[in-house]
């Protein structure tokens, strides 16, 4: 729950120790997630998360995008994945998914003082949360509308990351999400 589509896989010998496993064992297991499409390997370069969106869905997403109306539809059901993952978040979240979280406020703060904040930290918070969720589906849903609303939000609000006072409102807003989590 922790890497995201495009992260590197720790090697196979840190794998073999993290999970009290044989290097066998992480060699098909590899394969198998290569397999399903969850994990691309590259020669020389390593083991990359895949987005599970990937293909035909992303082709025809990018052409609904360009409509204002299929705009405000992503967005309405955006609310309602995200208001749900946080209500199972406050549920299931484990203590390194709040650290996680705090982490990322964080660097959120941090971005805030430092120049042009861009919206990753925005979605990597959004993806802790649905992680922290313990709902794999919706884990993957989120990874699927966060790449299309990162479209958006270029297209609609290219400015909103960079405008100080938006940004903390925005900050206190995912503050007050994490802290109602926590609580």
């Amino acid at each position: 729950g922790s890497l995201l589509p495009g992260d590197r896989l720790p090697p196979e010998r840190a794998l073999t120790n993290m999970m009290g496993v044989s290097r066998s064992s992480v060699r098909e297991a590899i394969m198998k997630l290569e397999c399903l499409g969850f994990v691309s390997q590259r020669q020389g370069e390593g083991t990359f998360v895949r987005s599970a969106t990937a293909g035909p869905i992303t082709d025809m997403m990018q052409e609904l995008i360009k409509d204002d109306d299929f705009i405000f539809d992503l967005m309405e059901i955006r609310a309602v994945l995200e208001t749900w993952g946080a209500a199972e978040a406050a549920d299931q979240a484990a203590e390194e998914d709040i650290a996680a979280m705090q982490a990322c406020l964080e660097d959120m703060r941090r971005a805030r003082g430092e120049g042009p904040m861009g919206h990753e930290l925005n979605f990597r918070l959004h993806f802790l949360i649905s992680t922290a969720s313990r709902n794999r589906f919706l884990a993957h849903m989120m990874n699927c509308i966060s790449t299309w609303v990162k479209q958006v939000t270029q297209k609609v609000y290219s400015d909103l990351y960079d405008d100080r006072e938006i940004y903390s409102k925005l900050l206190a807003q995912h503050t007050a999400i994490v802290d109602a989590i926590t609580r």
